[in-house]
């Protein structure tokens, strides 16, 4: 079913079709048939046409617009024969033309032109492969960066070699997508190449090993930095207090007071803060506050962090009466009096996700008479919260007051929109998709397309594609992705495989996302042979795009499923040596379908039965699978023999 848009109002859906609620923003009650997406007025159009125009004008002028001909550049190249070697135009040429490939995404083109730079320029500038570093770690391209890295320290250029703010860079990246793997092997790299292990560093290491819940690593790197006697800033020992409190070692994270205070470096107010929101999230609301007293005996002044992670934590335990005196105590400082909304918003958000949505409007309109007015952030929290817990009736009211202060407020509609989309309910994704006239963001539309797909709406999904590009709003690899997911849950390939190609051809590179989706898709509609060549092609494109977990597991699951042992063997290899490890849930899955299948292997249940031992499943639960595995086997055996008597029987 085609639809458009007809102003902001909300309509019900049953079984009998589409009813009119009413109007959002006019109160008007309006009868008939929902239409969405419809074109506005000429000039509302026109004049939105041209707004979103000039901003993409603007766009394209900052990152030189559509000038980009690699095919001109690389005749231009030879035609300057040696000169081009050492050509400052044509240098700044490539230098541009690299940064336009990464404004428009695409990082595989922006990587052909460094190439082409470092086979055929004298040199590349150490301010490029900068630029370049920045960019791959922004598109989480981590394992492109270690390559780049490797490159430069293999070209040896004094004047371009890595240095330990690039290398940092590379190693947060790493960490930031859980590729501790590819972050050990640029630390690595570092130290074989004599790039210095200094305090940021360490900061960035620390940082990761938090991420990854490694407290261990976190104090074998902290003695490692002593006994090459690094001396560590207060950044880096605040990143490994963060790291401890991140594993859940609250108290390893406080005696590293004592140990900074040893080497001079003395706790900020950033250090307390941090012990005091890590003691929240675990609970602890007496340490909360046993912090607190020492951050005064240490001279550090609380400040607006500190009391909202205060409040934080009195909320998590449930002591609201104690979270709003800390924020009576803000209001009666005229400084922190604009901060003390953020408190506020943080409480009446915790109280509806509580359950008590009476006290949290309260509570609002009490920030009010105290000369705290709610901003849209605060409005679009409690929305939030609101619909999170189910209480859309309320969420609207709420929604409409906050319209009525701040009209056109686009983050309160892009609020309403994704919270709707996100309940997976017809009507409310409808509701949602009613209010895009408003939005003009591409990740408040894919939030309406993925809400269509999810639940099986791809006509009106493709609409808003179509809708996206009326309103110059361009759909992105985002997009394509939602839609792709959607036909592969309706086991519907051909079209999943039609957008898959529209993407590529409209320019759009598919992401590690686009890919999974495919494959999973695939998998679904039992073309497994087209997912394994869809998968050789991802490795064949020798890092640019990188199989993940998802990846693996989704193939392995698939090979096992239908009783190719050996294939789905030698994926799981591969998994493993690429840094993935299996979970329980994956070791589960495939062994509950291994025992269900006609003819089960001893061998891979032996093996199954080994990783997920491996992969520190719990003793109660191996021996619940270990039972099944035994009775599956004999049943099957016995069944076996009888077979073999039978025909034994009657043969002539």
């Amino acid at each position: 079913m085609g639809f458009v848009f007809a102003g902001s109002v909300r309509y019900d859906v049953s079984e009998r079709g589409f009813r009119c609620v009413q109007s959002i923003s006019e109160g008007r009650w309006r009868c008939g048939k929902p239409v969405l997406f419809a074109h506005k007025s000429r000039s509302e159009s026109d004049r939105n046409s041209e707004a979103h125009h000039g901003r993409r004008s603007r766009r394209d002028s900052e990152v030189g617009g559509n000038d980009l001909n690699l095919e001109a550049l690389t005749s231009e190249l030879h035609a300057l024969g040696p000169r081009a070697r050492s050509d400052v135009v044509l240098y700044k040429r490539f230098h541009h033309a690299i940064e336009v490939c990464f404004a428009r995404g695409a990082v595989a083109q922006a990587m052909e032109v460094l190439a082409l730079m470092e086979s055929n320029l004298a040199f590349v500038r150490k301010s490029t492969y900068a630029v370049v570093a920045s960019r791959l770690a922004n598109f989480q391209q981590v394992e492109l960066l270690e390559a780049m890295l490797t490159r430069m320290w293999q070209r040896n250029e004094e004047k371009s070699m890595p240095d330990e703010r690039m290398c940092a860079l590379a190693v947060n990246a790493a960490f930031s997508t859980r590729r501790s793997d590819v972050a050990l092997r640029i630390l690595e790299g570092m130290r074989a190449e004599g790039v210095e292990e200094g305090p940021l560093t360490v900061s960035v290491m620390a940082k990761g090993y938090g991420r990854m819940k490694q407290p261990s690593a976190v104090t074998e790197l902290l003695n490692s930095a002593q006994q090459r006697n690094v001396d560590l800033d207060i950044v880096a020992w605040n990143s490994a207090v963060d790291a401890y409190t991140r594993c859940g070692q609250l108290d390893k994270a406080h005696e590293l007071i004592e140990k900074m205070k040893a080497q001079k470096v003395y706790p900020n107010e950033t250090t307390f803060n941090t012990l005091i929101k890590g003691a929240g999230r675990a609970g602890r609301i007496d340490s909360a506050f046993d912090y607190l007293s020492e951050m005064r005996r240490n001279a550090c002044r609380p400040n607006h962090v500190t009391k909202n992670s205060l409040i934080d934590a009195c909320m998590r335990v449930g002591l609201w009466d104690r979270a709003i005196e800390i924020l009576d105590q803000m209001l009666e400082e005229e400084s922190e009096r604009k901060l003390a909304l953020i408190g506020y918003t943080s409480v009446c958000a915790g109280l509806v996700k509580c359950g008590r949505e009476t006290d949290a409007l309260g509570l609002m309109s009490e920030m009010e008479s105290r000369g705290v007015d709610p901003d849209p952030v605060a409005y679009s929290s409690v929305i939030n919260s609101l619909i999170g817990v189910g209480n859309i009736d309320i969420a609207w009211n709420l929604f409409d007051i906050a319209i009525e202060r701040f009209e056109d407020d686009e983050e309160i509609y892009a609020t309403m929109v994704v919270g709707l989309c996100k309940t997976c309910e017809p009507k409310f994704v409808y509701q949602a998709a009613e209010l895009l006239e408003h939005v003009d963001s591409v990740s408040t539309h894919n939030a309406v397309v993925d809400g269509f797909a999810k639940i099986g709406r791809l006509a009106e999904a493709e609409d808003c594609i179509k809708f996206m590009r009326q309103r110059l709003v361009g759909p992105n690899v985002v997009t394509y992705t939602a839609l792709i997911d959607g036909y592969g849950r309706s086991r519907d390939i051909e079209n999943g495989l039609r957008l898959f190609r529209e993407m590529c051809n409209e320019g759009i590179a598919p992401d590690l996302i686009a890919f999974n989706a495919v494959i999973a898709s695939l998998v679904r509609c039992g073309s497994v042979a087209l997912a394994m060549q869809l998968f050789e092609e991802m490795c064949a494109r020798k890092g640019a795009i990188t199989p993940d977990f998802k990846t693996y597991s989704v193939l392995v699951q698939a090979h096992f499923y239908d009783g190719y042992f050996e294939k789905g063997w030698e994926i799981f290899e591969m998994m493993t040596d690429s840094g993935h490890k299996p979970n329980q849930r994956m070791l589960e899955s495939i062994l509950k379908r291994v025992l269900q299948s006609s003819k089960p292997d001893r061998g891979t249940i032996s093996r199954l039965l080994e990783e997920m031992t491996s992969a520190g499943v719990s003793h109660g639960t191996m021996r619940f699978w270990r039972i099944q595995a035994s009775k599956t086997l004999s049943r099957w055996e016995i069944s076996g023999e009888e077979h073999v008597e039978d025909n034994g029987r009657n043969k002539p």
